[in-house]
């Protein structure tokens, strides 16, 4: 066997073993999230709660998304409403349409924050881009209590986030 030969098949068995195991890590995560969700639905919040830490520890948005709601809720846990507006801000900086909407939300009320409307409006544009129809009937309403100014500078604030995100998803492909 010749010493290119040799590199090539040592460089295909790197390829093959790293896919396989990113393959296996994937199917293990969604694994870990059904089994969460299942145990969730069945009341079974300590199952949930410890599955979904775990994957909130990789960047799981979903995770982070249903550990903001757990601690919301109180499902489990004791309420912690500064805890939910981490796991929020978390996911919804990941692109998790549903965190975006409750991230605006909790900003628009003052839940686990300081109640800002220019934030709210942020992130409630961010996730009316993305058909939320929800997000875009808040967005209409909170526009009525805010000044021109601050729904200028909220604009320009989820502009500026859009053009970032959509920038890192090109470079990734």
């Amino acid at each position: 066997m010749t010493k290119i030969t040799k590199i090539l098949l040592a460089s295909f068995f790197i390829v093959l073993i790293y896919t396989t195991y990113g393959f296996s890590e994937s199917n293990n995560e969604e694994r870990e999230t059904r089994i969460a969700l299942t145990a969730y639905k069945a009341g079974d919040y300590t199952t949930a709660l410890k599955k979904w830490r775990m994957l909130s520890e990789y960047g799981n948005s979903e995770a982070q998304y249903r550990l903001c709601t757990i601690y919301r809720r109180a499902h489990g846990v004791k309420k912690n409403i500064k805890k939910a507006f981490e796991y929020c801000n978390k996911s919804a900086k990941q692109g998790h349409v549903l965190a975006q909407v409750r991230l605006g939300l909790m900003y628009k009320k003052g839940e686990g924050t300081n109640k800002n409307f220019i934030f709210a409006l942020k992130w409630l544009d961010i996730a009316s881009n993305k058909k939320n129809s929800f997000a875009n009937k808040m967005s209409k309403k909170l526009k009525k209590k805010m000044k021109f100014p601050e729904i200028q500078k909220s604009l320009e604030l989820s502009s500026k986030w859009k053009r970032k995100n959509n920038k890192l998803s090109c470079d990734i492909k």
